[in-house]
């Protein structure tokens, strides 16, 4: 910078005789040179000086939106956030050994009756593949046995008395059993005098159920009664797509807080089953061939209980074939 009182240096040749009419002094000069600058410094900061108020004017405009922005209420779902896509628990299998680690850990973190219910919510369960078979049988207007599994002993936590999922006498909860899981192949000859329903479940005379058979622990035999155990239920399992020469893969899922549609509920049957009075009509059959829900079965379902798997076939003709067959089943430590 230079500083504006030396003279030699702002201005190198010899000012104006003073007086001379017309000519400024060096004085008058130098007092608007003076005014200028100042003038020059003077917008300078007054132009500094309205963008930083334009920018004060900014922030303050600004803060308010921030402060005023109202809350979400919690009930209300966000549609547009990510966080409402989160889908429900899924049963991903479990060892028995991490399922009763979780429940050691949970019961010395919340009082012990919560326990049970925060591992439903989360359906964190012991998982297994009860049984397999991979080989071929058929049957012909007539039942034979396929596969057979036991659902599992349930290991009693100490202190507990689950024991074998809620037997007579063992006390705990009863129905330990959350989801059974039937993947198969199976097929039905192939052929039938009834073409307009090939491709369809209707009129479908072949099909696989599944029984629950459990030991009889008082009183003597009854009729019915195999090798000291007694049919509990059945229900349908699977019926064969008709006039289907292919084997076609299954996979039945029951889980136990889901329970059978309404017999009036046109979601339960094949189109035209239901009439418009709301009716069942005659020759109802179920849609897609399987109950979609059997929570009932499931819950009926005890440690030690046997699960068979039938093939059957009714009138001669009628065939019906399974190639493989696995059960798997999720339970509540």
């Amino acid at each position: 910078m230079v500083p504006v009182g030396n003279r030699d240096l702002l201005n190198t040749n010899q000012p104006p005789t003073e007086g001379i009419e017309g000519t400024p002094s060096f004085s008058e000069t130098n007092q608007k040179k003076h005014k200028s600058i100042a003038s020059q410094n003077k917008q300078k900061n007054g132009q500094s000086q309205q963008e930083d108020e334009e920018d004060d004017e900014e922030e303050e405009e600004e803060e308010p939106s921030i402060r005023t922005k109202p809350r979400k209420d919690p009930d209300i779902v966000d549609t547009d956030s990510d966080f409402s896509l989160i889908e429900p628990p899924i049963m991903t299998p479990t060892s028995e050994a991490d399922a009763h680690a979780a429940t050691e850990l949970l019961a010395g973190k919340v009082p012990v009756e919560l326990v049970s219910d925060i591992l439903d919510h989360a359906e964190y369960f012991a998982h297994q593949t009860l049984a397999t078979r991979e080989d071929a049988l058929s049957v012909s207007d007539g039942t034979k046995l396929y596969l057979t599994a036991k659902i599992p002993d349930f290991t009693a936590l100490e202190k507990d008395t689950a024991g074998k999922g809620g037997a007579e006498g063992a006390g705990g909860r009863p129905g330990r059993v959350r989801k059974i899981v039937f993947r198969f192949k199976s097929n039905d000859q192939g052929w039938s005098s009834n073409s307009r329903d090939y491709g369809t479940y209707r009129a479908s005379w072949s099909w696989l159920d599944v029984e629950v058979w459990r030991k009889r622990e008082e009183g003597p035999p009854k009729d019915g009664d195999e090798g000291g155990m007694f049919r509990v239920l059945e229900s349908l399992l699977q019926r064969n797509k008709h006039a289907e020469s292919d084997a076609v893969e299954y996979e039945i899922s029951w889980r136990w807080d889901q329970d059978k549609l309404g017999e009036n509920d046109e979601g339960k049957w094949e189109p035209g089953v239901v009439n418009e009075l709301g009716e069942t009509t005659e020759g109802a059959w179920e849609k897609g061939g399987h109950h979609e829900r059997n929570g009932e079965f499931v819950r009926e379902l005890k440690g030690g209980d046997e699960v068979r798997v039938l093939i059957k076939a009714l009138y001669p003709g009628w065939r019906c074939t399974v190639e493989q067959c696995a059960i798997e089943c999720w339970w509540a430590v």
